[in-house]
């Protein structure tokens, strides 16, 4: 018996309203359907996402009918992350830690610099240096 090959490919975008899964077969992409298997759209579950996502996938393996052997990969994007950083909304983002490895230069520009003041206040949890890493120089001119 043959082994089954890896070429099918789960896509899933997690929107503010709606979560859309699809099965995809890229060697049909120049197909009509585009390799587009089968597809789902759900109202995305907030806060806990997850579900939504459970949901379309699970819809869209079984309208498919495919092997599950046969899928390479799984692949999610959301925009509600995105847009949890534009909107600044604390109850979407937690406190970050940041460990850099780096040498002494490095500090003078402290993680979250560029970050707007709202959004610096809500994500900046901790940070640290560690001592260590590569120096990349310019060429001296003489």
């Amino acid at each position: 018996m043959g082994s089954i090959q890896k070429h099918l490919r789960i896509g899933v975008d997690v929107g503010g309203t709606n979560t859309d899964a699809v099965v995809l077969d890229p060697s049909l992409s120049n197909t009509p359907n585009r390799g587009v298997l089968a597809l789902h759209k759900t109202p995305t579950t907030s806060p806990n996402v997850t579900d939504g996502i459970e949901i379309a996938v699970r819809s869209v393996l079984e309208r498919s009918k495919i092997d599950r052997s046969s899928i390479a990969c799984l692949t999610i994007g959301t925009t509600h992350f995105v847009n949890a950083i534009v909107e600044n909304d604390s109850r979407r983002l937690s406190k970050v830690a940041i460990m850099r490895l780096s040498k002494s230069f490095t500090k003078q520009i402290p993680p979250f610099s560029d970050f707007p003041p709202a959004l610096k206040e809500i994500m900046n949890g901790y940070y640290c240096f560690i001592s260590g890493g590569e120096s990349v120089r310019s060429p001296q001119t003489t």
